[in-house]
């Protein structure tokens, strides 16, 4: 079990929703409407908005800070990578939205002191964006929205898969003091050598009796067997990590791995990682150079420990991208073998190749391009492969000239894949998947908030409403809410529900439902104006929401019930006056609030301070 961790912790800059200022708006309308027909009633239907819109302006967030935490753990047999996102901070509710494998897999709706988890089958070994959060914070039922927080990232270095190999090359010239190879200098361990007279420093239990009796020249003579020494190998595994090309050629050069199928490096890695497990296997030392600008080296070692270490510095290559042609020619000791790995596009791996076969050692070229597939191309780009691999073809054939022994090209980019049983670079993967999963317990999913405050709305317009013509309008515009919710077609339906009580006679019973039925719509209409499509919304986090929305109903019920059957309705020339008026004084109270409230913490709410991040809102 390998754990990676990803830490931060952001300040919150809060800036104002539309939310409260439709609820304000509603409460208005509604009191101006009432005002005007004498209906007391009226007004009281606008009363649990404006008192939400007024508990959202003068009780805005403090400022406070985000904590996300990103764990990463992995089993080596399964190939999946366990992400784990744990949250705090000082929010009612906190939006993350997840990127899985540099994708977008889904939204998280959640309170502080949570955590979600999420679960990534890797489609490339390698270093890679394993898992990726961007956050914004919600307070006072979507009134408040912070600007979305920097993104988080965990990386992780992706170990590739292994081959074992039955046997290696070999270089020629073994010059190791011990190990399982037959060198060339005598010793001891190896096969027959030859038969030699007995000097100083030879054993005794060397002589053999029958070559002497057969062959010494003089009385005294002796002869003895003498065999060749047992020595390591010395290894040197140069990965080319210029180009990152995957087996589908429409996608070379774009950087789109996530179709490109197995990539050169994919397979390059692999090839790189079984020849260390197989020379180490042997009991011989392996070096590593990444062919790269400031790429990485391993110096030569052996055993189980240098083999982990070279597991973790080749899963840690990935392509350079930046097209820096690589100069430094790394170290090799004499008497190496050295296997380059390299599509062989770029010139500099062929050249280091040539530079160390003319020096003397031992160079095995291993083509890690996978089988072009040239579907999809148009034919500029079918002829502009074909030039690249005939081109490639050329620097393979220069290799093979000059006693290099290439493995599994044969330079016109239909190469046998499963040729290549000592490096085994010719997996082509496909046994790879990409699956996403993202687990949030108790949680549900948004479009399920969405449909159920649209259904919610259409219902108590259909309940007091009696005109068809506005339930045409809430239908649509309830519909419209749930497809796009940044139309605020809820508030519009909203709006269809109070109607209800302005086209008909004053009822007790009938005020007090629009009064629940206004408020409930407006804050589960506000809760899915703030929740993307993809997203799931743990149910804890809505409690602070009903908590309000049950402190509000307690007040504005009981005024409700004392407009509705202590005040008579204001009809007569006597009341006219209070329409203008009130009107007048209602619109520039709610102008002076939405101006004059509270700033959050220490920044101000604006409304034009541009977000910056990705887009956490729901879909438009």
């Amino acid at each position: 079990m390998i754990g990676v961790r990803s830490r931060t912790d952001a300040p919150l800059r809060w800036r104002r929703t539309p939310v409260p200022a439709s609820a304000l708006a509603g409460a208005v309308l509604l009191a101006g409407t009432g005002l005007v027909l004498g209906r007391p009633d009226v007004i009281a239907v606008g009363l649990p908005l404006a008192l939400a819109g007024a508990w959202a302006l003068f009780r805005p967030p403090h400022a406070g800070s985000v904590q996300l935490a990103l764990t990463l753990d992995a089993e080596s047999d399964t190939g999946a990578v366990e992400g784990r996102i744990e949250v705090g901070g000082d929010a009612e509710w906190i939006q993350l939205v997840v990127d899985q494998g540099g994708e977008r897999t889904g939204a998280v709706e959640t309170g502080p002191g949570e955590a979600a988890t999420a679960r990534t089958r890797i489609l490339h070994s390698g270093p890679g964006e394993a898992l990726a959060v961007t956050a914004r914070a919600l307070q006072h039922d979507a009134s408040w929205a912070s600007i979305p927080l920097p993104r988080v990232t965990a990386m992780w270095n992706a170990a590739p898969g292994t081959r074992r190999a039955a046997e290696l090359p070999l270089s020629p010239r073994l010059i190791g003091l011990h190990g399982g190879h037959e060198g060339r200098r005598g010793g001891s361990g190896g096969d027959f050598r030859d038969i030699h007279p007995f000097a100083p420093g030879d054993e005794l239990r060397r002589v053999d009796w029958r070559a002497t009796a057969r062959m010494a020249r003089r009385p005294g003579e002796l002869l003895v067997r003498r065999t060749n020494a047992l020595s390591d190998s010395a290894v040197v595994i140069a990965l080319d990590a210029v180009d990152d090309l995957g087996a589908v050629v429409a996608t070379w050069g774009s950087g789109a791995t996530a179709r490109s199928g197995p990539t050169s490096m994919d397979l390059g890695r692999e090839a790189a990682l079984s020849i260390a497990a197989s020379a180490i296997d042997a009991g011989d030392r392996v070096a590593f150079h990444a062919l790269a600008p400031g790429g990485r080296s391993v110096r030569s070692g052996s055993g189980a420990r240098h083999l982990e270490r070279l597991r973790g510095v080749i899963a840690g290559v990935g392509a350079d991208g930046d097209g820096t042609r690589y100069r430094r020619t790394p170290p090799v000791p004499s008497g190496s073998i050295v296997f380059v790995l390299s599509t062989f596009f770029d010139g500099a791996a062929a050249d280091l190749a040539l530079r160390w076969s003319a020096s003397g050692q031992a160079v095995v070229a291993v083509d890690v391009l996978p089988r072009p597939q040239a579907e999809r191309l148009t034919p500029v780009q079918t002829l502009a492969m074909r030039t690249l691999l005939l081109e490639r073809a050329g620097v393979l054939q220069d290799l093979r000239g000059a006693g290099v022994e290439v493995d599994g090209g044969r330079g016109d980019g239909a190469e046998d894949r499963g040729a290549s049983d000592a490096a085994g670079t010719r997996a082509e993967g496909g046994a790879m998947t990409h699956a996403h999963e993202l687990r949030v317990p108790g949680s549900m999913p948004a479009p399920v908030l969405r449909m159920g405050a649209a259904g919610l709305i259409v219902g108590g317009v259909l309940l007091l409403n009696p005109y068809p013509m506005w339930w045409t309008i809430a239908v649509a515009s309830a519909l419209l809410s749930v497809l796009i919710p940044r139309t605020m077609g809820s508030w519009v339906a909203i709006a269809c529900l109070a109607m209800g009580v302005v086209l008909t006679e004053p009822s007790a019973g009938r005020t007090a439902l629009a009064v629940l039925l206004v408020h409930v719509a407006h804050v589960v209409a506000s809760w899915a104006w703030a929740v993307p499509w993809r997203s799931r919304i743990r149910l804890r986090v809505l409690l602070p929401g009903v908590r309000r929305l049950l402190v509000i109903q307690a007040i504005a019920q009981t005024v409700a019930a004392v407009l509705v059957l202590a005040v008579p309705p204001l009809h007569g020339p006597g009341f006219s006056w209070l329409a203008p008026l009130g009107a007048a004084v209602l619109a520039g109270a709610s102008a002076t609030i939405l101006r004059l409230s509270p700033a959050p913490g220490s920044d101000p709410a604006s409304t034009d301070d541009p977000a910056t991040g990705a887009n956490v809102g729901g879909r438009s």
